[in-house]
């Protein structure tokens, strides 16, 4: 019986060796902000009193920089946010005396196909595949999404750093460790519309086409009586 096992689970090693590659690919994340994350930024003297003129909240512009009061543009793209706050107490202590800075970012995922809300979002970094997929309101069903968008989360796309990976993100995942996959800036992911959905689109537009239809026929042959 043990050899069966094992050798059961050579098979699967086998046969789906990109999938689990992938997924261990996938965990090794990047903490780098990138073009369209947010940074807060809070400068503070020695004394602790905040300094108001130059904190605040930045967006990475598409060139990845941000701009600072009295420092002007900086590069922050592909940097975490302590190598950010080492720049800035740099930058920040030709103007005052022992600076103390605080840097938080929230990196930009986007979440589209059959959820409740889809969209970009800004989360914390360190955000999981479920964390973001609750943010977007779960993965859809017919019941709160309509009869056109029932789900098909089996065949989930991911996109990384311009590669796609097939995903199994249904309820009852064979491998659930999927879904604490940590995300990253820029990533993406979009469950598709199953194909029974689209199947029965077509059947109830087609069924309000000939309703349509059926009605002014039966108007005319009225107003034709008349």
């Amino acid at each position: 019986m043990l050899r069966k096992i094992k050798g059961f689970v050579l098979l699967a090693a086998l046969i789906f060796p990109s999938a689990l590659l992938a997924q261990e690919h996938l965990r090794d994340v990047s903490f780098g902000v990138m073009p369209g994350d947010e940074l807060s930024i809070r400068v503070f003297t020695s004394a602790g009193e905040q300094l108001v003129e130059v904190s605040g909240t930045r967006i990475v512009d598409p060139s990845g920089q941000i701009y600072l009061p009295y420092v002007g543009t900086l590069i922050v793209e592909g940097l975490s946010a302590p190598e950010i706050r080492d720049r800035l107490e740099v930058a920040y202590s030709g103007l005052y005396s022992t600076p103390v800075v605080e840097v938080a970012s929230r990196i930009k995922v986007n979440v589209t196909g059959a959820v409740r809300t889809p969209s970009h979002y800004l989360m914390d970094p360190s955000s999981t595949l479920i964390d973001a997929l609750a943010r977007a309101g779960g993965v859809g069903s017919e019941v709160d999404l309509g009869a056109y968008a029932a789900s098909d989360p089996e065949r989930s796309r991911f996109v990384r750093d311009g590669e796609l990976y097939l995903l199994d993100l249904r309820p009852n995942s064979p491998d659930p460790s999927i879904f604490s996959i940590p995300i990253q800036s820029g990533d993406w992911i979009h469950i598709p519309i199953a194909n029974r959905s689209r199947m029965r689109e077509r059947v109830q537009f087609w069924g309000g086409v000939i309703s349509v239809f059926t009605s002014t026929i039966i108007m005319i042959a009225l107003l034709s009586g008349n």
